[in-house]
């Protein structure tokens, strides 16, 4: 997840992005990376589509904290200010969502090649 976020922050400056917009899709990209690493971590075995299946109430909560925390991060101007984060664009929202989706894709490769090695 580091690579993603640290990647997407370089590769938004060397595209021109501003400091703030940068600043603000590589923490959301991080929100959203760690969101995806809750929800894959829940089974060593499963694959993303039988642990959404599983319902968790104390997940569902603890998401949606953190997804209403980020949103008041970036709507409320007082604390947008406080963390120098700008309003994302479309585009950039794309690339918080294709960030995420490269995480839970590595992370499934991942459990694939540990139940491959192990025989799980």
């Amino acid at each position: 997840m580091t690579a993603i976020v640290v990647g997407l922050y370089f590769w938004l400056l060397h595209m021109n992005y501003t400091h703030a917009m940068a600043t603000t899709l590589s923490f959301g990209s991080l929100v959203l990376g760690n969101i995806s690493l809750i929800i894959v971590s829940r089974s060593k075995n499963d694959h993303l589509f039988r642990i959404l299946q599983k319902t968790n109430p104390s997940q569902k909560r603890i998401l949606g904290i953190g997804v209403i925390s980020f949103g008041f991060l970036i709507t409320i101007p007082f604390l947008r200010d406080r963390f120098q984060f700008t309003v994302p664009t479309l585009e950039g929202a794309l690339a918080i969502l294709a960030s995420g989706l490269i995480g839970i894709a590595w992370y499934e490769l991942v459990r694939l090649g540990y139940r491959r090695k192990w025989g799980q």
